[in-house]
């Protein structure tokens, strides 16, 4: 039986796979192209691996995605047969935006995960700082107010929380949707 593992994380047969293609709505026009192709082949076994560029009319809207696709194929008596594919989202990093000096050293602390484990921020020029205890220190750019990326990293944010006054009490270091607090010390 053959799936295809999904960008958005959904295991699809193939018969789930063909019912979804279908043409693009009205208002949507784009194009997929394969590139930087690799295969290997273990007896009647080849997987191959490869960039799907998309170029995607969005509405008038130009967006350009790649994704890392790989398929593993199965030699038969009929053929080869595709019985499994995988496709991820390559991901860039978002851009970042300029904050003034003023807002960036409001991030300066040390912010506190255990007793043991602590995070320093100093504003550094159009950046932030972030030394971790143990770790060397990495530059991390603007996204939006109060939302940090580390470029290279776009899998991960670090977004810095507020009190009703305004004043930074904590960031979360956010990965996939997923959140570990720390809590600025005083």
């Amino acid at each position: 039986m053959h799936r295809t593992l999904t960008e958005d994380n959904r295991a699809l047969t193939k018969a789930q796979l063909l019912e979804e293609m279908k043409p693009l709505p009205k208002g949507l026009a784009g194009r997929l192209r394969a590139g930087k192709l690799a295969a290997e082949v273990h007896g009647n076994v080849t997987v191959t691996t490869y960039i799907a560029e998309e170029w995607l009319s969005y509405y008038g809207q130009v967006i350009e995605n790649e994704f890392r696709m790989t398929d593993t194929w199965l030699k038969t008596d009929a053929g080869w047969r595709l019985i499994a594919s995988q496709v991820l989202a390559v991901l860039e990093d978002p851009p970042a935006i300029a904050l003034p000096r003023e807002t960036l050293c409001g991030y300066n602390g040390v912010y506190r995960l255990t007793e043991e484990i602590t995070t320093t921020i100093t504003c550094i020029e159009n950046a932030i700082s972030s030394e971790r205890t143990g770790r060397k220190p990495v530059a991390m750019k603007a996204e939006v107010r109060d939302v940090f990326f580390e470029p290279g990293r776009p899998r991960t944010r670090r977004i810095f929380e507020r009190d009703v006054h305004g004043a930074v009490t904590a960031f979360v270091d956010r990965r996939e949707g997923l959140d570990i607090r720390w809590v600025r010390v005083p």
